[in-house]
């Protein structure tokens, strides 16, 4: 009964996932043409002349902006200016920006002021801002940060979704950043809307609520996975706290149960920065994220076959399955997380198995990942005689011939041989 169950339970995701691929393609075109009414990040010099601005133009409306000239309508051209410069990392704008007195305390102002139109220009502003490097990070998350919050707790999904950006970019750029984001709540607020975000539990299938979904919800996790993804990164090199990390995997484990796939890259990638943490292991491991996991690694697998390098989606299911099998070697590599891979190895063994047979037909990177991966799963079993990969008597027994035949397979074509492999199980 329990085996049929799990058989059930496997067909359901993988029928998911399918109708998730066939609702990709449709879905982005419509948010490519509603991009520009979203107020995304990206600008179309076409506003501009088909030139990109100049230091005079970013310094002209800076000072603009600062004198409150010609009123909103001209302000908001300002900024629609402002916020196409700051788009160009290396080019100064943002430095000749900061540099001038008053500007970046008028660019909070239109941030905290009453005018919607104006907010949301000045949020995309920072989040852009923060493309010129830590120093200014610091002092727009300094300038923006109690604004930015405000913003967090609105109930307008537009502009929500500008200052998740916003935030997510700001912390980015460094620890210090991240402190003041920190020190305003960022991390609870994250977890709030992401919870917000959650399946609805009166839905019967994920497919259902995913029919109801509407694009700007969509648009918001994405954000809110963007936002989580970069405070998480930036943070760990600081010993982030365990709280904060319990609390944005339990928050992203929910999202799995969605149906839509523009926001799966960025949530699988969240899975894997998490991941790098022993805080979020209890969590990740106890709530059947690996058997969801794998069942998708499968299923990216038969889709990612000889042949499928010309579909639209390869690049994107490339990413996924990426940062899937980086999740699924971090969970792996403690004692207990190889303790609850080795009681799902029946389920685990044949779609690995199928993986390595794909691993020709992938990326050079994949095969490195991927063989890593399996290598911690082996590692307390594996020996190694004249470049050869023995197996005994454990729960992988049946990976050892695939993986040597993988390894001799690929060694001339990568330049990746079994010395490689064997060295890189004591990392």
């Amino acid at each position: 009964m329990a085996l049929l169950e799990d058989a059930n339970h496997a067909q359901d995701v993988r029928s998911v996932f399918r109708e998730m691929l066939r609702e990709n393609d449709s879905l982005l075109r419509k948010e490519k043409r509603d991009a520009e009414h979203a107020g995304r990040r990206g600008i179309s010099l076409g506003k501009f002349g088909g030139t990109k601005p100049s230091l005079a133009d970013v310094e002209a409306a800076a000072l603009q902006l600062k004198k409150k000239a010609g009123g909103s309508e001209n302000r908001l051209n300002d900024l629609n200016l402002l916020q196409a410069a700051f788009s160009f990392p290396g080019e100064g704008f943002g430095e000749a920006f900061v540099k001038i007195d008053g500007a970046l305390p008028a660019l909070v102002r239109d941030l905290s002021g009453q005018d919607s139109s104006l907010q949301l220009k000045s949020t995309y502003c920072c989040a852009n801002l923060a493309l010129a490097g830590p120093d200014i990070g610091l002092k727009v998350a300094k300038a923006a940060a109690p604004y930015l919050m405000t913003h967090l707790q609105g109930m307008n999904q537009i502009l929500l979704e500008a200052s998740l950006w916003a935030v997510g970019s700001l912390s980015g750029t460094g620890i210090p950043a991240l402190k003041v984001l920190e020190v305003q709540g960022i991390f609870p607020q994250i977890i709030a809307i992401m919870q917000r975000y959650h399946p609805p539990t009166c839905s019967t299938t994920p497919l259902q609520e995913s029919s109801q979904t509407k694009l700007q919800e969509i648009r918001v996790i994405e954000a809110v996975l963007y936002a989580a993804t970069l405070c998480v990164s930036a943070g760990l090199p600081d010993n982030i706290k365990s709280s904060d990390i319990e609390g944005l995997a339990a928050a992203a484990v929910p999202l799995l149960d969605r149906s839509n796939s523009i926001f799966l890259a960025r949530l699988m990638y969240l899975y894997f920065v998490l991941s790098c943490s022993e805080s979020s292991e209890e969590i990740l491991l106890n709530y059947n994220v690996v058997n969801k996991i794998i069942l998708l690694l499968d299923e990216i697998r038969v889709v990612t076959s000889p042949g499928s390098t010309e579909c639209s989606n390869y690049g994107f299911l490339i990413q996924v399955l990426t940062y899937i099998i980086r999740t699924l070697g971090n969970l792996c590599s403690g004692e207990r997380g190889r303790s609850t891979f080795e009681s799902m190895s029946e389920i685990i063994s044949p779609i690995l198995n199928n993986v390595l047979k794909a691993l020709p037909y992938l990326p050079m990177h994949l095969l490195k990942e991927t063989l890593w991966f399996i290598m911690q799963l082996l590692k307390p079993y594996a020996q190694w005689s004249d470049g050869v990969l023995q197996v005994c008597q454990c729960p992988w027994t049946v990976l050892a011939a695939p993986v040597n035949s993988s390894l001799k397979l690929q060694s001339n074509r990568f330049n990746l041989g079994a010395t490689l492999i064997s060295e890189g199980t004591d990392s």
